[in-house]
């Protein structure tokens, strides 16, 4: 009955005690849930706050049911059967009735309770955009269709916390009192919170509190304007893509990440391909980036990361923009050839288009150079790196490959495209090497041409395809070359030096003679070199003197050899001599002798230890007996070098050397002699002399005389002369003389080998030789000394060229001698008009750009040409630069400081730039660049001036930077800095002037401010100064202080304030006033006096006690009585106001009378005494 009751009672909720789950599962069911939350949130400023939050849900269900089941039956049943004669029947009748009762009660009541923690944000600043005086937002309209507002650098844009709520612990309780709240605030404040946290605190009982926590885990602020003189970083990056921020940052890559971040190997994948597929700008920044998606999402590698922000993900997502990558086309390869000196290119063709921007301005666009191994960033410059069309510069020959990026600020693309740039080719060297006979094929002679070629080549895949050929300039016909034939240069370690070849060539001769040959070279910019070939001609290498007898006329012989200073001989005695067809005859006593000692000739000789005398000469007829003097290098008969002489019908050779036992003083012994001379033919006669000492004598190519002359020629003397026909200081005795016709002499300073001796006589004598050239020593110039006396009025540099070019006959008409440029920067000198001087073909090269040039000579006779060259280096050397300030307003402080101070606000100095070289003289002014610069300093049009003028508006210190640099070399550069502090003036306040009543001390109490500079010192000097010496201060140096005052008057008083460069000062006014001297009484007024008799009181003011006119007052005087006897009768005066008035007195005794004086600043008194009605003091 309970139960049936129960059953409709809604109070009963409860299971019954014996149920299984009571003291089961009702008592664990808090702990099966978690009671933790974390809930994470994102702020913008574009949308506000986003969260992703967590809650709790306690639910409790309780189910009572029942089952009652009654049943109730009833019946009667009846069988019944017949049988009969084997017949049958039966007979069933039932009769049932019965009644079911069934009841079913359930009852439930179930019950929830949820527990959520939400965070609001209030009065957060939204606004991160810049606005102006009047509060409206200030916009970028560089572009009017794309106007953009400009946020403010340094606010925030966005941030991401997380909030922790923690279920109530009894540690919580003991955290919150030891770790979170102030010990002392708690103990000792009156706060009503303290007043109840002291009073809920229980030192032995902890009980269970939640905790919540907060934390933030992501901020992103607007990025700083873009510096481009910054060193490379994510933010500069970011800028140059027009992303504002880190979080404008994570939205355009969120949309291909977000679902990578469960795996920390996944989201590096994600991030590095977005990076390189969407902003490949941020490819060197990916470490970072991936920093800040990872406390962005709070991923962190091997664990998963934070959830989501379901809200901020949906809401605020910057999707992917329904468009397609810029069309970018770098332009297709090119080929760099260099102009003006410069190897540049104008990316002209290349072209990128988008599918939403109309211009390509619109578009970001960024060059790069993508260096190989062997390259440098620094080979490629471009004039501008982000627009399409701008200049690439090279520093050297190569291929370079070359970068064009695009992006409409969500997506990007590239292009790359080589360019090849080629420099000038450089024929480094040509030599020549004789073939042997057997390789000739039947020709006269031939030769093998081996050329050194830098080939300026960019691609360096392919180092020999250039054009080379061979040419003949001039010399006889009938010569031929075969096809060059490239190969790559070795060094000696068998290293193939790259960009070198060597390109072989066989030249091949039917005539003997002398070749000017030219060899081409063609990479696209055509270089050109010569040789002079002697081909079965007289041999040249080695000649220091050579006398052909061509003249025709007058007493001179030149030596044509071309050697500096040539050794011309000349007829002592012209009568004895006679021109014949290609020679010189003596025709009796005579000599031919150098007008000066043969200095150049020994020397020469001496070097090298070896020498060959050749002379073409016709023998005079007859057998004369004695030494006849061919050719001699001599002081005379004593005392000889060497001496070529015939000797009857012989030739006779005497050489000096230092072998004590083979020679002597004059040559005499281990002579040779050979040989029969023969009148009627001209002869070849030649001896050599190698350093070893064989010795060997020709004649006519066949060696007569041999032997060997040990020793060296250092004992040559270098004051003998060189002669022919005769001996020097021989007094032109008949036995020494010699009368034959000379046709050709030659001094070598080598010894000639058997087969040029062989050429030399089958060449014969009498022939047309070439001019002899000499392009002059190669020379290292330094532009930067020679060009301060050697420039001219547009600042190019002059050199004189001074080679030589030696004919040995007159000239013909059609000779010319000139100067040409082979190679070196491209019109970098043109050439004046040779000088026709004798022999030396002088004239004025005018450089206008520095660099490494081959300059050639070339001459011509009418018939043969020739032509030398020299190599001419032109550099600059850093220029010495130096700072002097010779302005008057620049104050050097003691602390070594340079100042100039601020004039109502502007400030400006004079500058002396000094630039010099290394010698101390003025860089030449055509190749120098001068720019002033300073960071916040005008130097307006003087800027680019060696005297500028720094202007100043603002006080701070500055560095001044002067730099010079070279404008053909730019890396001849130097600066100097001075550092400059633009001061402001001590500001001083002193205050109001003052009045002060005497004793009292005047309180200074002035105010200083300073900007700190110049620093050092960095601190101000204060002085305080008075106009009177009856000033006393307390503490003159500081800026409060007190004055006192030695008697009244009007003082100046004056605070100096110095930070060490400029002084401010300010003065104040104390007007010191005291009370009045009076007196009561002089002595000649003491006189007796009687009573009741009105005695005279002669009261006096001594000094005012006015420090100053204007501070003067009504003085108030008042007599009374200070003392009186006892009892007696009160004085009486007459005007007690008065100085001068009368007292009586009518009791006899002593009384004192004061006087006293009121100035409005004090208070004077004196007193007088009477006794007895007698004056007494």
């Amino acid at each position: 009955m309970r139960t049936y009751f129960e059953q409709y009672a809604a109070d009963v909720t409860r299971f019954s005690d014996g149920d299984w789950a009571t003291g089961r599962m009702l008592d664990k069911l808090p702990q099966l849930h978690k009671r933790n939350l974390v809930n994470t949130y994102v702020w913008t400023a574009d949308g506000g706050l986003f969260a992703e939050t967590e809650e709790t849900m306690d639910s409790q269900q309780e189910m009572i049911g029942g089952s009652y089941a009654f049943k109730g039956m009833a019946g009667i049943y009846t069988d019944f059967t017949l049988a009969l004669f084997g017949i049958g029947a039966k007979f069933e009748a039932d009769a049932m009735f019965g009644g079911h009762l069934n009841l079913a009660v359930n009852k439930t009541q179930a019950s929830s309770s949820s527990f959520a923690m939400n965070i609001s944000l209030d009065n957060v600043e939204c606004d991160i955009y810049e606005r102006d005086k009047e509060g409206e937002i200030v916009v970028e309209a560089s572009d009017p269709k794309r106007q953009k507002p400009i946020k403010q650098p340094g606010k925030v844009d966005a941030y991401r916390f997380m909030s922790f709520y923690l279920e109530p612990q009894s540690d919580h309780c003991e955290d919150f009192f030891k770790l979170v709240v102030d010990p002392i605030w708690l103990e000792q404040s009156d706060d009503p919170g303290a007043v109840a946290l002291r009073g809920a605190r229980d030192e032995n009982k902890n009980p269970a509190c939640w905790r919540i926590l907060h934390r933030v885990t992501y901020v992103s602020r607007i990025l700083p304007p873009l510096d481009l003189s910054a060193p490379p970083s994510l933010e500069k990056t970011l800028l140059t893509l027009d992303i504002d921020s880190n979080y404008e940052l994570i939205k355009q890559l969120e949309p291909y990440v977000r679902d990578h971040v469960a795996d920390f190997a996944d989201f590096c994948d994600a991030v590095d391909n977005a990076i390189k597929t969407y902003l490949p700008e941020l490819m060197p920044h990916e470490k970072e980036v991936k920093a800040y998606l990872s406390l962005y999402y709070g991923i962190d590698e091997g664990f998963l990361p934070e959830p989501q922000v379901e809200g901020f993900d949906e809401g605020t997502e910057s999707r992917p923009a329904p468009n397609k990558p810029p069309s970018v086309k770098a332009g297709q390869y090119d080929v760099v050839l260099p102009k003006d000196g410069s190897l540049s290119i104008n990316l002209a063709k290349a072209s990128a288009h988008d599918d939403r921007l109309v211009k390509t301005e619109d578009l970001f666009l960024t060059w790069e150079f993508l260096p190989n191994a062997y390259q440098n960033v620094a080979d490629v410059t471009f004039d501008d790196q982000h627009i399409l069309a701008t200049k690439a510069k090279f520093i050297k020959n190569g291929q370079y490959r070359l970068r064009l990026t695009a992006s409409d600020g969500i997506l990007s693309a590239s292009d790359e495209t080589v360019i090849t740039v080629n420099q000038a080719p450089e024929i480094q060297s040509i030599t020549a090497k004789k073939l042997a006979p057997k390789d000739c094929d039947k020709a006269r002679s031939c030769v093998e041409l081996d050329c050194v070629v830098r080939t300026g080549i960019g691609d360096l895949s392919n180092p020999t395809s250039l054009v080379t050929k061979w040419a003949k300039v001039s010399g006889s016909d009938g010569e031929s070359f075969d096809n060059p034939s490239p190969d790559l240069q070795k060094d000696e370690n068998d290293v193939v030096v790259v960009g070198v070849i060597v390109v072989k060539t066989k030249a091949t001769f039917q005539q003997s003679g002398y070749y000017l040959l030219e060899f081409t070279v063609d990479n696209g910019i055509e270089m050109r070199s010569q040789i002079n070939l002697e081909i079965a001609a007289r041999v040249t290498h080695g000649l220091q003197a050579l006398y052909t007898f061509e003249t025709k006329q007058g007493a001179t012989v030149d030596d044509v050899s071309g050697s500096d200073p040539a050794l011309n001989l000349v007829v002592s005695n012209p009568d004895a001599a006679g021109w014949v067809d290609h020679g010189l005859a003596l025709k009796f006593l005579g000599i031919l002798s150098g007008a000066g000692d043969a200095k150049r000739l020994t020397g020469a000789i001496r070097s090298s230890n070896a020498l060959t005398l050749e002379a073409w000469i016709i023998p005079p007829k007859g057998d004369t007996p004695g030494l006849r003097r061919i050719l001699t290098l001599s002081d005379g008969p004593a005392a000889r070098n060497f001496i070529l002489a015939q000797n009857g019908n012989n030739y006779h050779v005497g050489l000096r050397t230092t072998d004590a036992s083979g020679t002597d003083a004059n040559a005499s012994l281990k002579s040779l002699a050979g040989g029969t001379a023969n009148p009627n033919e001209l002869m070849h006669v030649v001896f050599t002399r190698v350093t070893s000492g064989e010795a060997l004598l020709y004649i006519n190519g066949n060696v007569v005389a041999s032997r060997t002359i040990g020793g060296d020629f250092s004992r040559w003397d270098d004051v003998f002369q060189l002669a022919l026909g005769n001996e020097f200081s021989s007094n032109d005795r008949s036995d020494r003389a010699w009368s034959g016709e000379y046709h050709l002499v030659a001094i070598y300073d080598r010894a000639l080998t058997s087969d040029e001796i062989t050429q030399n006589y089958e060449f014969g004598a009498d022939r047309d030789l070439p001019p002899q050239v000499f392009a002059g020593e190669d020379r290292d110039i330094n532009w930067s000394v020679e060009g301060v006396k050697n420039s001219n009025a547009d600042g190019g540099l002059i050199v004189s060229m001074r080679g030589r070019v030696t004919h040995d006959r007159p000239i013909l008409s059609g000779a010319s001698t000139v100067w040409t440029q082979v190679s070196g920067p491209e019109k970098g000198v043109t050439f004046g008009q040779v000088a026709a001087m004798k022999d030396v073909p002088t004239t004025k090269a005018i450089f206008t750009k520095s660099g490494k040039y081959v300059l050639r000579l070339t001459a011509s006779d009418g018939v043969q040409v020739v032509s030398k060259e020299v190599k001419v280096n032109i550099t600059h050397e850093v220029p010495v630069v130096k700072i002097n300030i010779t302005d008057t307003s620049l104050i050097v402080t003691d602390k070594g400081v340079n100042a100039v101070t601020l004039v109502k606000g502007k400030a400006s100095l004079k500058l002396q730039g000094i630039i010099k070289n290394s010698l101390g003289d003025d860089y030449p002014v055509g190749k120098r660049n001068i720019q002033w610069s300073g960071n916040g300093v005008d130097f307006g049009s003087t800027a680019t001036n060696v005297s500028a003028v720094a202007n100043f508006d603002k006080n701070d210190v500055y560095m001044l930077t002067l730099k010079a640099v070279n404008n053909d070399d730019e890396t001849k550069t130097a600066s100097t800095d001075v550092y400059i502090t633009v001061n402001q003036a001590p500001v001083v306040e002193i205050g109001p002037d003052q009045v002060i009543v005497l004793p009292a001390e005047a309180i200074l109490d002035a105010t200083v401010s300073d900007d700190g500079l110049p620093n050092p010192p960095g601190i101000l000097d204060l002085a305080w100064t008075a106009s009177s010496d009856k000033v006393t201060l307390q503490n003159p140096k500081a800026d409060y202080t007190k004055a006192s005052f030695k008697d009244k008057g009007t003082y100046k008083l004056k605070l100096t304030a110095s930070d060490g460069a400029a002084k401010s000062e300010a003065e104040v006014t104390i007007i010191a006033n005291k009370a009045p001297v009076v007196k009561a009484g002089e002595k000649e007024d003491n006189a007796i006096a009687g009573l009741n008799v009105p005695i005279t009181l002669n009261g006096s003011i001594i000094d005012e006690g006015f420090g100053n006119e204007n501070q003067r007052k009504p003085i108030s005087v008042t007599w009374r009585v200070a003392s009186s006897p006892a009892k007696s009768e009160p004085p009486v005066f007459g005007n007690t106001s008065e100085l001068k008035t009368t007292v009586t007195f009518h009791t006899i005794g002593e009384y004192v009378l004061e006087m006293s004086a009121d100035n409005k600043y004090g208070i004077g008194r004196d007193t007088v005494t009477y006794k007895w009605g007698v004056v007494i003091g």
